[in-house]
């Protein structure tokens, strides 16, 4: 659901992304990152919701990105592509 809702461009996208981002976003990813961690699906999945999340334009999404990064992001995707390392779906979404 979060990869939908974390998709798109424009003003609006980018709105919804800060909301998203207050409301915990990031967070809930990453806890079912590492909850789910043998499951692909949910790996493959999160980095796109992930993904969706620090794509925006606007110069708010620079202090999102930096926030991703100092909250974890880049350890629970190398996780997820260490757990699953045949998987194609997984390697390119992270």
């Amino acid at each position: 659901m979060l990869c939908n809702l974390s998709a798109g461009f424009g003003a609006d996208a980018d709105a919804r992304t800060q909301r998203m981002a207050a409301a915990g976003a990031i967070e809930a990813i990453l806890a079912g990152l590492s909850a789910h961690t043998s499951s692909a699906e949910v790996q493959e999945r999160g980095f796109v919701a992930l993904c969706n999340l620090a794509s925006g334009r606007d110069e708010t999404v620079d202090d999102l990105k930096i926030r991703m990064v100092e909250v974890g992001v880049i350890e629970a995707i190398e996780r997820g592509l260490l757990a699953h390392p045949g998987c194609a779906e997984v390697q390119e979404g992270g």
